[in-house]
């Protein structure tokens, strides 16, 4: 790789603060006001906040009753940091909304399309279904940012980054399982990006293999940890374990 000259310096620098300036807007629109608007929970949302209070109060789960584990696990971290409320079910949304503007231009920067990444993640930053869904709680906003940096380490790594790469790709591709169902297409978008890379050559696929298996383990791994499938009617964790005289209600707020 060339060394870099002032002028490359000097457009990183210049790219980095017009990102800067694209996160301040997203985190305004995502932040401001998050406790009382929207001004109740969406039912699903509700459900995954009663998760998180369970998991708050000592019984966390890889994977819930109806809902996959790791939002729920979050929500539940800050409820026993700071306490069971609206605010609360909301930021770790809304912090995976900013966070995937960012991911959005790691991803495009990986590519090599700089100027795209920053058009891609102020359109993000301020277009009403993303600032919607950041705000809700809702624990499908945490898959495009996992999907994002999943596949801008994959790109790094497909283009010479090293193994540690295609090792911290899957590991992000195995967790996007633990986000909401329609993971299960992001392998669809795989094939595609690896036939697009890789072509019909043989020699290109055998010097990607090693790097690829590395993924693929990785992302079994995560995707798949050992877990018991208990009867529901049995399992403590169904019932509502109130935090601090928390729970969520009829009414959709704390």
């Amino acid at each position: 790789m060339p060394p870099m000259t002032r002028g490359d310096r000097g457009a990183i620098r210049s790219s980095w603060m017009a990102m800067a300036a694209i996160l301040a807007v997203a985190a305004a629109l995502r932040l401001i006001d998050l406790g009382g608007l929207p001004p109740a929970h969406y039912r699903d949302v509700a459900a995954t906040a009663n998760d998180a209070l369970r998991a708050a109060s000592g019984h966390p789960r890889v994977h819930y009753v109806y809902d996959e584990g790791l939002f729920a696990n979050l929500m539940g971290v800050g409820f026993l940091l700071f306490g069971a409320s609206d605010l609360m079910v909301r930021l770790p949304g809304a912090i995976a909304g900013i966070l995937t503007c960012l991911a959005v231009f790691r991803l495009a920067r990986a590519l090599g399309w700089d100027r795209a990444g920053l058009v891609g993640a102020f359109i993000l930053a301020v277009t009403p279904w993303h600032v919607v869904l950041s705000r809700s709680g809702f624990r499908a906003v945490l898959l495009p940012l996992v999907l994002a940096y999943a596949f801008a380490f994959l790109v790094e790594a497909m283009r010479g980054a090293g193994r540690g790469r295609f090792v911290a790709a899957g590991a992000l591709f195995g967790l996007s399982a633990h986000c909401y169902p329609s993971a299960r297409f992001a392998p669809l978008i795989l094939l595609v990006y690896c036939g697009a890379v890789l072509g019909a050559s043989r020699e290109r696929w055998r010097r990607a293999a090693p790097g690829l298996a590395a993924f693929a383990v990785a992302a079994f791994l995560v995707a798949a940890p050992p877990r018991s499938r208990r009867d529901a009617s049995t399992d403590p964790t169904r019932r509502r374990i109130p935090l601090n005289g928390s729970s969520i209600g009829a009414s959709g707020r704390l």
